[in-house]
């Protein structure tokens, strides 16, 4: 039981942790699709950090007031929530870029005609 229970502690602490790592291998990528320069990566991990800070001040409060295990929980589901709003922006990005193209053209840059 006790494995089990660190095993479960293990997942969280990663699950967690995990879209804070992703900034940095996910950014080059990002950048070239949102079209913003590389320095909004700055912006956007001083907002983590504040939001980082806000929920340590805040959680002796939440914790007195809701389980534990239900902070946990909605914590891992605001996670997985944030990760699926990432995708759709990041497919609303790109179906706009598509829009804005002229007719003709193709995403592709590889793309070889047959003559």
């Amino acid at each position: 039981m006790g494995s089990l229970l660190l095993a479960v502690i293990y997942l969280i602490f990663i699950s967690l942790g995990l879209p804070d790592s992703l900034l940095g291998s996910g950014w080059p990528k990002m950048q070239v699709v949102f079209g913003v320069p590389s320095s909004y990566a700055g912006y956007v991990s001083m907002t983590i950090s504040f939001m980082t800070i806000i929920s340590a001040l805040l959680s002796p409060r939440m914790i007195r007031r809701f389980h534990t295990k239900w902070i946990v929980i909605v914590s891992i589901g605001l996670t997985v929530l944030n990760i699926g709003m990432l995708e759709i922006a990041y497919r609303q990005v790109a179906a706009a870029k598509n829009d804005l193209r002229p007719s003709g053209t193709t995403n592709d840059t590889n793309v070889s005609s047959d003559d």
